[in-house]
């Protein structure tokens, strides 16, 4: 999108819990360790959260995760988007943390809004 709508300076590709559609998909052989994350990105940077093992430490960590976005300058604030709200409401405790799926949505879906966001100024 960004090489054919002559935005080359306005979007910038980030989420890497997608695979980039120019390169090969990555396999693995050995056990896969799913570790808490939240992902978020604004026009300049892309935000990644790490925290620790989810079958060890699970959904419990992910409030405290999700307020080091909240609390960061870049955070639109959670009337931006669906993503914006889910890491807000996580974060009082108004929403139930979930699995890792729900997080990957409200990264997703904030920088897509995001991205609509810059293609429209």
């Amino acid at each position: 999108m960004r090489e054919n709508s002559g935005l080359d300076g306005r979007l910038v590709y980030g989420d890497y819990s997608v695979v980039h559609p120019g390169k090969p998909a990555q396999t693995t052989t050995g056990p896969v360790t799913i570790l808490g994350r939240v992902l978020y990105s604004d026009p300049q940077d892309f935000l990644v959260v790490k925290g620790r093992n989810m079958a060890v430490y699970g959904t419990a960590q992910m409030p405290a995760l999700a307020s080091r976005i909240t609390t960061d300058p870049a955070f639109r604030g959670r009337g931006f988007s669906e993503g914006e709200r889910y890491l807000a409401d996580c974060v009082a405790g108004q929403e139930s943390p979930g699995l890792p799926e729900r997080w990957i949505r409200a990264g997703h879906t904030q920088h897509l809004a995001q991205t609509v966001e810059q293609v429209a100024r």
